[in-house]
């Protein structure tokens, strides 16, 4: 069965083959005088040319197809059903320009039209996107297109996720973004010039921009700040291998959030906390809503201490951030004075949602394990004091609390070496996520998140 190209077009109708008709004898022909015979003769309809197109070359076929498709797009489905020749001819001229649509975005799109979406991935040389189709679902199509050339954007948000580090656009000359509002780049490789960017790049318009397993430094150092001005979403995650470019990149953060972008209403970075001052986050503090500022070092590691903010910037914060009911922070419990940290925490006047991320308590070359539980204990430890500081600090409530234990994702892949190999065995996990949530009818209650992993199903123990 030949694929159907529906989703592409509406069905059509074309004849290849035409001709004028004949007309009929006439019943006086016989009667008429032998000079009106050879008159009437003279007038008789042109005969027919009986020319078939199975002759002309594949070329010449596929330059009549093109100008078809030029008149009539539509009409090119029933030049593929005339023959297997014609389909195979006409097939790449269809594909050749894609405009995607709801049903090739769809998740189940593969599963229901495996067919047109094989041609797609093979012949699409152009794509036209429009603004209210599911983002993922353009990916997905971007990232299959074997011999993509140029897209065509009719959208405000461009949503770019790659499987893995090193992949990025690649212009031709003329060739130039529209100016999104919202922009996220997700392991892309920043590789772009100040030429490049002036060129092919439209950030005047932007609202909203995420940076995840991006080079940080490279994309600062290739854009014009002023162009952000107008962000009220920052989401920054570094990739680079070099330690001094992560460092000059958080330089690069700071001063584009202290002199240059006016209002942000969520902050979202991961930097060297410790060369980062908090006056660039201060000088949004009129509208900051979201807040979450972690650093590089994380809790991944067990030798590692995460740099952890002193409490009284947490209390200046908590003092001047009075719109922020987000906050996402790391507690290094050997770096700072846990009591007064979930203190200042706790006097944000309108935080409801919290987010600590701390080493595990555990050590991994005990030969005997502990009776209790000893990341419960301490998560249970620290959800009381923050229940009871919120009472008596703050006129908000809790609505959730999560207490992120060593560096726990939601695909996790466990600590290495033969000490955490044996915890492990045994069900002790170094990485474990609780939390606490407020139900629909006011009451709290605790969990334990799950997690896959990637060399098994098992999830943390149960408390």
């Amino acid at each position: 069965m030949r694929p159907s190209t529906d989703l592409l077009l509406p069905s059509p109708s074309i004849s290849l083959f035409s001709a004028l008709p004949s007309a009929p004898p006439s019943p006086y022909s016989s009667r008429l005088p032998t000079t009106s015979r050879r008159m009437a003769s003279s007038l008789k309809p042109t005969p027919v040319l009986n020319i078939s197109f199975g002759h002309l070359s594949s070329e010449l076929l596929a330059l009549i197809f093109e100008r078809l498709r030029d008149v009539d797009s539509t009409s090119l489905e029933s030049v593929r059903l005339a023959s297997r020749r014609f389909d195979a001819i006409a097939t790449p001229i269809v594909y050749r320009f894609l405009t995607l649509n709801e049903r090739l975005v769809a998740p189940d799109a593969e599963q229901r039209y495996p067919n047109a979406l094989r041609h797609i991935y093979m012949h699409t040389n152009h794509v036209a996107v429009s603004s209210d189709l599911d983002p993922e679902g353009i990916t997905r199509i971007l990232l299959g297109i074997q011999r993509l050339a140029s897209i065509r954007w009719r959208l405000q948000t461009l949503h770019y996720e790659d499987r893995g580090q090193g992949t990025s656009f690649e212009f031709q000359p003329g060739e130039r973004l529209p100016p999104f509002t919202q922009v996220l780049l997700r392991s892309y490789d920043w590789n772009h010039s100040v030429e490049d960017v002036r060129m092919h790049w439209d950030f005047s318009q932007i609202e909203s921009l995420e940076l995840l397993s991006v080079p940080v430094f490279n994309f600062l150092s290739s854009i014009s700040f002023g162009d952000l001005s107008g962000l009220h979403t920052l989401h920054v995650e570094d990739y680079s291998h070099l330690t001094d470019r992560r460092q000059e990149a958080t330089g690069g953060l700071y001063l584009l959030i202290r002199d240059h972008i006016r209002a942000l209403e969520v902050l979202d970075i991961t930097c060297h906390t410790e060369i980062f001052p908090l006056d660039a986050i201060l000088t949004h503090r009129r509208s900051l809503k979201v807040l979450r500022f972690r650093d590089h070092v994380g809790f991944a590691d067990d030798d590692e201490k995460c740099p952890t903010l002193w409490d009284g910037h947490v209390k200046q914060l908590s003092h001047h951030l009075t719109s922020v009911h987000t906050l996402e922070l790391d507690m290094d419990f050997g770096l700072c004075d846990a009591p007064e940290f979930l203190r200042a925490v706790c006097a944000f006047p309108s935080l409801h949602t919290l987010a600590l991320h701390v080493q595990t308590v555990v050590r991994p070359f005990e030969e005997n394990p502990a009776v209790v539980d000893r990341d419960y204990e301490s998560a249970m430890q620290t959800f009381r004091f923050l229940v009871q500081g919120k009472h008596m600090c703050a006129p908000t409530s809790w609505r959730r609390i999560t207490i992120n234990v060593g560096g726990w994702k939601r695909v996790m892949v466990r600590r290495l070496g033969s000490a955490w190999h044996r915890q492990n065995e045994m069900g002790i996990y170094a990485e474990r996520c609780f939390v606490l949530e407020r139900d629909v009818s006011g009451r709290l209650g605790v969990r334990e998140e799950m997690c896959l992993e990637n060399s098994s199903r098992r999830a943390s123990p149960a408390p």
